[in-house]
């Protein structure tokens, strides 16, 4: 009953515009995956986390069998997040809770889960700090393209430097000032005016 009610509270936030902060989307994962919210980060047992994670003692000993399952802390307590993702990666392949139905809680956690990631998308997207796919894709071949240009454009003066250096470490110091300046001056936005 209490988690109905929490989940509803951040429905609201939600739909006011309001982003959630880490706890609340934690609480919402557990729900979205039909787990018991735990208050602590860790536990200390293995019949603990079957208790937090919504699965039998045998289900974990299975996982512990597969190459990618989290690993106890050298104090032996178990990180409820990591299984938490490891539980959200592996739930189709568990016999146990094959054919069973998302419930309610469930269902409206993982819309509440949307919708809040819709919005952090959209505040993102007003304050600008995100940028269309197609223009990065852009942006990114024109430094490729300008790096490529100054480099090889530069190549006449790095050979003039590596013969009339006195010795090869000279040749190599003088080398590198000049990839450095090239690079700064791309890093000084220099590549855009081209």
């Amino acid at each position: 009953m209490l988690l109905k009610g929490d989940l509803a509270n951040l429905a609201k936030k939600v739909k006011a515009g309001k982003p959630l902060n880490v706890s609340e989307r934690n609480l919402l994962q557990s729900a979205a995956i039909g787990d018991n919210p735990a208050q602590a980060e860790y536990v200390n047992s293995i019949v603990e986390l079957a208790d937090v994670l919504s699965v039998t003692r045998k289900t974990i000993q299975r996982w512990r069998e597969l190459p990618d399952c989290p690993k106890p802390r050298p104090d032996g307590r178990w990180h409820v997040p990591e299984w938490r993702a490891f539980k959200m990666q592996h739930q189709g392949e568990d016999e146990e809770n094959d054919g069973e139905e998302i419930n309610q809680a469930q269902a409206k956690a993982r819309q509440i889960l949307l919708q809040n990631e819709r919005l952090e998308m959209k505040i993102l997207t007003e304050k600008k700090e995100l940028i269309p796919r197609m223009l990065a894709k852009q942006i990114f071949s024109k430094l490729v393209i300008a790096a490529k240009t100054r480099t090889f454009a530069s190549i006449p003066r790095i050979v003039t430097l590596a013969r009339t250096a006195a010795d090869s470490a000279s040749a190599t110091e003088e080398i590198r000032k000049e990839f450095m300046s090239i690079w700064k001056a791309m890093e000084n936005g220099e590549w855009l005016e081209k």
